[in-house]
């Protein structure tokens, strides 16, 4: 009304994916959640709504080492050389990535990477068809079958970035002095906590999979995505290079160093970046979001 109070239980959802959080913001039943991209863009009603973005998620094709034709440096390299350009034109909360680390990770106060300075790949057919067939007379493989997987929201977007694959690695029939090989890519779609079991087991080919940054470090996001290793990669280099990082004093060349190094294996190759939501619903304001470290201050919040 007239004069607004100061409220002490406003009801702040982190994440829950069992709740519909979404429907109940706009219901009004949450006073302020943290959403994904896809859950802000989904919502029907934005007008009452005050919504903070902020980029802490990476999209990253992550390649599983461990399987068959994938346990091939040069097969990952060319899979990740021969994918379609990142294409975010009918997107409000998607973005091509230039890194690893995501726009919310900061250091020497920027970012790892830019537009100007980005370490993703630019794709290069030709290359990727050499590097396939030198791959392939290395393995000896006469059938590769992969599949993508990942969250229904993005299955258009994996299908779009997977056409370049199958116009250049498809297209190889013959590899050495006339061998045969039989190239087949699908996509599958599930839950990110189906996708987590099976990457965690090591059960997956290749997954297009966010990675969310918990503080703004980005030697902890390099550190969480190595620890948790769902790429199944030993690698000396990657681990001289993050520790480099961990204790550098120019930390952004360090991180950048690691970054490119990762890429280089082709064991992951990141995609988009994409936005989340700090949204407060109708009638709610004051109340702080603290971007990075996740904490959020009710000390002002004042609901209409």
């Amino acid at each position: 009304g007239a004069n607004p109070t100061k409220v002490d239980n406003i009801t702040l959802n982190i994440k829950d994916e069992n709740s519909k959080v979404p429907e109940k913001l706009e219901s009004g039943y949450y006073d302020a959640a943290f959403l994904t991209g896809s859950e802000y863009g989904a919502l029907k009603k934005k007008d009452d709504l005050t919504a903070i973005p902020y980029a802490n998620t990476t999209w990253a094709f992550l390649l599983n080492t461990n399987q068959g034709s994938l346990s091939n440096e040069k097969m990952r390299r060319a899979i990740c050389l021969s994918l379609s350009p990142a294409d975010t034109k009918n997107s409000k909360y998607l973005q091509a990535s230039t890194g690893i680390t995501p726009p919310s990770t900061t250091v020497d106060g920027g970012n790892v990477t830019t537009a100007k300075n980005s370490l993703v790949p630019a794709r290069d057919a030709a290359r990727a068809q050499t590097l396939w067939k030198a791959g392939l007379e290395e393995t000896g493989l006469t059938t590769v079958a992969l599949t993508v997987i990942t969250t229904p929201e993005m299955d258009a977007y994996a299908k779009a970035l997977v056409q370049g694959v199958q116009s250049s690695l498809g297209t190889v029939t013959t590899y050495g002095n006339g061998t045969g090989i039989a190239f087949s890519l699908k996509i599958e779609t599930m839950t990110k906590a189906e996708m987590e079991s099976q990457m965690a087991a090591g059960t997956y080919d290749i997954a297009l999979y966010p990675m969310e940054a918990a503080s703004q470090s980005p030697v902890t996001f390099l550190s969480n995505l190595l620890s948790t290793n769902y790429m199944k990669l030993q690698s000396d280099k990657i681990e001289r290079a993050l520790t480099v990082a961990k204790n550098a004093g120019t930390a952004t060349a360090a991180c950048r160093a690691c970054e490119q190094a990762l890429i280089q294996t082709g064991a992951v190759l990141p995609v988009f970046y994409e936005s989340a939501y700090y949204v407060m619903a109708g009638g709610v304001s004051g109340v702080q979001f603290h971007p990075g470290s996740g904490r959020v201050s009710f000390v002002e919040a004042v609901r209409a």
